[in-house]
Formats: C-alpha cells, sequence, structure tokens
C-alpha cells in the first residue's frame, strides 16, 4: 500500500509540471509593444518578443564618400557691425565630404584598440555685401559650417557627446556607453586642420559684390575603445546644415545629456549611415 501511495504522489507530480507550464506560456493574450530602434515587438505581460529590432532593416550606406547639397557659412556679426557692414550676407554652398584612411590597432592600453580615421570636407559659399567694398577681406572674421558627423551606438542608438575643434585645435570627449551587451568607457579625440581661400570682390550687379569662400577641413578621429566594441556608427544629415544657432557655435560637449539617433531622425529618410566598427 505504501509503495502505491508514493507512486500516485509522483505521478501526481509529473503531471502537474506540464500543467504549469501550459498556463506559463499560453494563459493571456499577448499586448505586443511596438518595435523600437533596439528591440523588437515585445509583450507588455510576459515579456516574449517577436520579430526583430528596427534597427536590423536599418540601411548602412557601402560607400565612404558623399556630396551633400548644403553647407551654411555665417560672417560674426558683432565684428561686420563695427564696420558698419550691415548688408554683409551670404549664400548656401556645397560641402563634398569624404571618409578615409579607416584603420583599427590595438591600444597601448591593455584590453583597448583604436579605430583611427580622416573626415575631409570641401566645402564653398558665397559672401555678399549690397556696399562698395574697398577692404581686404582680412579685416572681417567668416566662417563656414560644414554638416558634421554624428557618432552613434549601433545597438543602442545612443549619440556620442561631441566638442566643436578650431583651427588646429585637438579636443578629447570621455564618456561612458552602455548597450545591450555591456558598458563602454571611449574617448573621443579629434584634430582639425583647415585652409580657406577667398576670391577678390566681384560686383554682381549695381553696388552688390560678391566674394567667394573655399575651405577645406580635415577631421582626423582616434575613438579608443574596449577591445570587445563593434558599434560606432557615422550618420550625415542628408539635408546638410540649412539653419545654425549661432549661440550653439563651439558648445561644449553635454556628456551628461544622453540622446539617442532614433528620437531626432528619420534614420532610413534623413541621415546618411556608416557603420566603422
Amino acid at each position: 500500500m505504501r509503495r502505491e501511495q508514493i507512486l500516485k504522489k509522483s505521478a501526481g507530480i509529473l503531471l502537474l509540471i506540464p500543467t504549469l507550464t501550459l498556463l506559463c506560456s499560453c494563459g493571456h493574450t499577448h499586448t505586443w509593444l511596438q518595435a523600437t530602434y533596439s528591440t523588437p515587438e515585445t509583450c507588455s505581460e510576459c515579456g516574449e518578443t517577436q520579430g526583430e529590432a528596427l534597427r536590423e532593416s536599418v540601411h548602412f550606406c557601402n560607400e565612404y564618400e558623399y556630396s551633400l547639397p548644403y553647407s551654411f557659412a555665417f560672417v560674426d556679426c558683432d565684428y561686420t557691425q563695427e564696420l558698419d557692414y550691415s548688408g554683409l550676407s551670404y549664400e548656401l554652398g556645397t560641402a563634398d565630404i569624404e571618409i578615409a584612411d579607416i584603420c583599427t590597432e590595438n591600444s597601448l592600453e591593455a584590453g583597448y584598440k583604436d579605430i583611427s580615421f580622416s573626415i575631409t570636407t570641401n566645402a564653398q559659399t558665397v559672401v555678399v555685401c549690397d556696399n562698395n567694398v574697398e577692404q581686404d577681406w582680412e579685416y572681417w572674421y567668416s566662417d563656414i559650417l560644414t554638416p558634421d558627423p554624428k557618432f552613434f551606438d549601433y545597438l543602442s542608438g545612443q549619440i556620442y557627446p561631441a566638442e566643436e575643434a578650431y583651427g588646429d585645435d585637438e579636443t578629447n570627449v570621455e564618456f561612458t556607453l552602455e548597450n545591450s551587451e555591456g558598458s563602454y568607457d571611449i574617448t573621443v579625440s579629434q584634430n582639425v586642420e583647415s585652409n580657406y581661400e577667398f576670391s577678390d570682390w566681384e560686383m554682381a550687379e549695381d553696388n552688390v559684390y560678391e566674394l567667394v569662400v573655399a575651405v577645406q577641413f580635415c577631421q582626423k578621429y582616434v575613438i579608443h575603445v574596449p577591445e570587445d566594441y563593434n558599434g560606432l556608427c557615422i550618420a550625415y544629415d542628408k539635408k546638410g546644415t540649412p539653419e545654425y544657432d549661432l549661440g550653439d557655435y563651439g558648445a561644449k560637449a553635454e556628456v551628461e545629456n544622453i540622446e539617442y539617433i532614433y528620437d531626432i531622425y528619420d534614420l532610413d529618410n534623413d541621415l546618411y549611415l556608416i557603420r566603422i566598427g
């Protein structure tokens, strides 16, 4: 009798296990949350997923050379007011961008690697003045704002913080990035070389003069990342830089202000995307 009781209890336990499993997997109707850049469709009740994250369908360009339709130029307002040239303005120009010399090497720091590359931008714009111009261009300060690259992480979409570099300046931005595979300490080093060429002022029409400014920027980057990190991507706005807030020009990096590229852009329609590694 005791043996039969034990067998019955054991059978009862064995039968109970698949019943509980059935209730866990099929005990409710899934309520699917939309897929995001970093996560597939997910049930809000049980966490089950289906499909793939939206990043899997994002198109990355295979070519590293682009011609963007706009660059943005401005003339420093305070300086031109001192010279009483209120009629000074600009026209939008073009920017040709080439990414080259991509190289990955082991870093001197154990467990890290350095991803280096250059981005060369050739831009041109026209400065217009509705006064008779006698002074040389060197009396004024001018700059061309070209479309800037945004670096972001492939898995999470987090944008790397950035800092403007001037002339032959060097900048170093350190930050921590987190994605589904871990936490990474990253340093972005940038060096900029620039060269400007100015034409002579020429009369375009009565009392309206034009001057062509051509500039070449060569931005050299070294991205210092852990050896197991492979998420570096570059994005360029397809519209170039049609507008710019001068108050933000040269702003320091907002390392604490984390932004995600999918919150700001329609990735396929707004951006050229390049995956570096």
